[in-house]
């Protein structure tokens, strides 16, 4: 189950769930999300009650990973069992299956009310308030919406490509980064785009010209996860040779 503590105080305020070993907020407190690996099911809750919102959804057999869409009122839940949803956060509804998905993902924009989901297979973008899907972008390992919601980076072979969200129309060359990419982030002006990932190297792209505009950042193995500052003027990685960068 799930207790809550005081985040002041560190205490617990003796609320409890009982359910989930995952579990998430929505960002204005009003939804909790919780899945287990145990029962396989999601649910979600009042934030504020903790009253139970509709009926739980069951999810195949694998490690369940939910995620609250920025408004706070869809909810996409990847399994590594092979499958994506998307629920009304209000009601608790499934409003879209994809059905059987190898490597599944979910992915929300912060601005544009957009979301992919798809996996190496297939993939597409829909949007969030009616689940209508805009197009296909086809098989993707990774994804990454800039902050405005306007741009969107897709991982395919060790190289990336940049689009417009909505039109998929390409924005700059493609960006050749070799081995498997686990890390594609945007700083928080769009203007720069991070990668990294098995090659032990982390690069900073720029986002109009394709251009790398740094040394490589390299480590001894596996970059396992890479990130700007809140600023974005600071870069931080961190590599399976154990350093902190």
């Amino acid at each position: 189950g799930v207790a809550f503590w005081d985040a002041r105080t560190f205490l617990p305020t003796g609320r409890r769930l009982p359910h989930g070993t995952v579990v998430v907020y929505s960002a204005d407190g009003a939804r909790i999300a919780t899945a287990s690996t145990f029962d396989h099911q999601v649910r979600l809750w009042d934030g504020r009650t903790l009253a139970p919102v509709g009926e739980s959804t069951s999810m195949p057999t694998g490690d369940i990973v939910p995620e609250f869409s920025a408004d706070g009122r869809r909810l996409g839940v990847r399994c590594t069992g092979q499958k994506v949803v998307v629920l009304d956060a209000t009601s608790g509804r499934v409003v879209l299956d994809l059905g059987s998905v190898a490597d599944p993902m979910v992915t929300f924009s912060q601005r544009g009310g957009l979301m992919f989901l798809g996996g190496v297979s297939i993939g597409g973008i829909y949007e969030v308030a009616s689940g209508r899907k805009l197009r296909d972008t086809g098989g993707v390992e990774e994804v990454a919406f800039s902050p405005d919601g306007r741009m969107l980076a897709l991982v395919h072979e060790g190289g990336v490509d940049i689009e417009e969200a909505r039109s998929g129309k390409r924005t700059s060359p493609h960006m050749h980064h070799g081995g498997q990419l686990s890390i594609v982030e945007f700083s928080s002006d769009g203007k720069r785009l991070l990668t990294a990932g098995s090659d032990g190297v982390a690069i900073l792209w720029d986002t109009a010209t394709g251009h790398g505009v740094t040394p490589s950042m390299r480590h001894g193995g596996w970059v396992i996860w890479a990130g700007f500052s809140p600023q974005g003027n600071r870069i931080a990685t961190a590599g399976r040779d154990g350093l902190l960068r």
